[in-house]
């Protein structure tokens, strides 16, 4: 008998830790065939780029290994003409001698900055040319017109109408869809990480103006693509209710971060400098003001997810022992490691079960 209920799968940010939700619904639909029974799929950023595969019934096979071996290709670094670049030269000079004052403070065995070019705050970390690459080979030529329901989140800098930045969805099904996107431009506007990245414009869209990562607003998207199926319509176009609904909501793993007391010192100090610190302290993330925007708007959104549907409502996540940056391709193999340890848990099996009672 088909399943009776409407099926949204949705999969988190997180960059190179987009490997994770890759690995899980990729084991979900071995063992049960779940993606082509998904109603919609949503998305942001690293998770923007699977849920746009996934619209487009491209194996998730091959975005796994996409995660796998095309890392240091999708994170080049920056060698444009701001690289090396004197200008603000004084400014930096200041701030490195405030960086080294503050290194002073800390615990030699917490941060270091030998071998860190202040030079490069004044511009992005890596070229998107690599990842331009990567996501031309995945999506070709495809527009989200073509594709099955999905939704990304992206933040548009400035919004020709309004005048204000906008948080919003590149999608194929609300009212203020967009279709004739191409897939890979999509991919683009959700994943472009402040400070990782640059912002995205549309080619064939120059009015609409840069994009930036959607993880600043909406890193785990379950609500947003929820509130956006409902507001669409398209329950009632189905023949569904909202007691029909099911929603699959996978993470890139939960980091153990924080910023500890013995960190914060003096909680006078932390302004813009400690705030936007380049480097890792301990367990406090490079520029922890972003690391904190990204990681607990995931758990709002996961607690939200669970309070408007009870056990409609499933979460998937992989406890990770430290932390790993999303630009920390390095280490993929261990990401691999610890999401097929996963995979074996207790936990995951009863993740599993839910699947298997609600998805199919």
């Amino acid at each position: 008998m088909p399943n009776q209920n409407f099926l949204i799968l949705t999969c988190d940010g997180g960059g190179i830790r987009g490997l994770i939700p890759a690995m899980l619904a990729n084991d979900l639909d071995r063992r049960f065939g779940i993606l082509a029974r998904v109603n919609v799929f949503g998305g942001t950023s690293a998770g923007g780029t699977l849920a746009l595969a996934m619209a487009q019934n491209i194996p998730l096979e091959r975005l796994i290994q996409m995660f796998l071996n095309d890392g240091s290709e999708i994170f080049t670094p920056y060698r444009g003409p701001l690289a090396g670049s004197k200008r603000g030269s004084g400014f930096l000079s200041k701030l490195k001698s405030l960086l080294h004052r503050l290194e002073d403070r800390l615990d030699k065995d917490m941060v270091q900055l030998e071998g860190f070019d202040l030079g490069d705050l004044l511009h992005i970390k890596y070229s998107n040319s690599g990842l331009v690459k990567v996501y031309s080979s995945q999506y070709g030529d495809a527009r989200l017109k073509d594709i099955r329901p999905v939704n990304v989140a992206t933040l548009q800098l400035l919004n020709p109408n309004t005048g204000n930045w906008r948080p919003m969805t590149l999608d194929n099904f609300t009212a203020g869809a967009h279709p004739e996107i191409r897939s890979v431009d999509a991919a683009l506007c959700t994943s472009a990480a402040p400070v990782y990245f640059p912002p995205h414009r549309i080619a064939e869209n120059e009015s609409m103006g840069y994009f930036a990562d959607g993880g600043i607003f909406a890193n785990n998207p379950c609500t947003l693509t929820l509130s956006n199926v409902v507001a669409a319509g398209l329950l009632e176009k189905a023949g569904k209710t909202m007691e029909q609904v099911r929603v699959l909501s996978l993470g890139t793993g939960v980091t153990q971060e924080g910023i500890s007391p013995k960190v914060v010192r003096n909680p006078d100090s932390w302004g813009i400098l400690n705030w936007m610190f380049p480097l890792q302290r301990g367990k406090t993330p490079a520029v922890p003001l972003l690391n904190a925007l990204l990681n607990t708007v995931m758990d709002v959104d996961a607690y939200t997810g669970a309070q408007l549907l009870g056990d409609r409502f499933r979460r998937g996540n992989v406890n990770l022992p430290d932390d790993y940056p999303l630009d920390n391709w390095q280490d993929v193999q261990t990401l691999k490691r610890w999401t097929d340890e996963y995979i074996a848990s207790p936990a995951w099996n009863s993740i599993c079960q839910w699947v298997e009672q609600n998805f199919c």
